[in-house]
């Protein structure tokens, strides 16, 4: 449902001032949905008039919404049906470095971890990794004490009870 997936307008404002603040070149989002995360990362971007949103929908449906939703905003991004794992090599360019990832597929630690892993090998020194929904479950719990201690961060940031953002050395 929607409503489910919806980012609080608050959380948007925030997404949208670490881009204009962060100034990134490249942000990769996945997790889709329709589009709404997104619209406030590509905000950023042109308001920096510098920057491309990467982002990944599995759901084909979802993925046309969300496409629309998206150029409605800036034509500064590129999205892929298909998961992230299986498609980050082909749409990140030769020697291009992820300086914003925002991960929202599935909210498990057995999927979050082997995620997190592939951001941090493809992210800039510095970048920013957000992870939404950590207090989804026990388990997305246990996971977001797991990564905000892990000593290749040097800062973690609690917004609220949903988001958790993470900041690599």
């Amino acid at each position: 449902m929607p409503n489910l997936v919806r980012t609080k307008s608050s959380v948007g404002d925030f997404f949208t001032y670490l881009v204009i603040q962060k100034k990134p070149n490249i942000i990769v989002e996945f997790g889709t949905a329709f589009g709404v995360s997104g619209m406030y990362f590509l905000s950023g971007i042109e308001t920096n008039k510098k920057g491309e949103l990467l982002t990944f929908e599995v759901n084909k449906n979802w993925a046309e919404l969300a496409f629309k939703n998206l150029e409605q905003i800036s034509k500064n991004f590129k999205l892929t049906v298909g998961t992230f794992e299986e498609n980050i090599e082909d749409c990140l360019e030769k020697n291009r470095l992820i300086d914003i990832a925002f991960i929202d597929g599935i909210h498990t630690k057995e999927f979050v971890i082997p995620q997190l892993e592939i951001v941090v090998k493809h992210c800039n020194k510095g970048a920013l990794i957000i992870l939404d929904d950590i207090d989804f479950s026990e388990n997305m719990a246990e996971c977001w004490a797991e990564v905000s201690m892990d000593n290749r961060f040097i800062s973690s940031l609690k917004l609220g009870n949903r988001v958790g953002v993470l900041e690599l050395k």
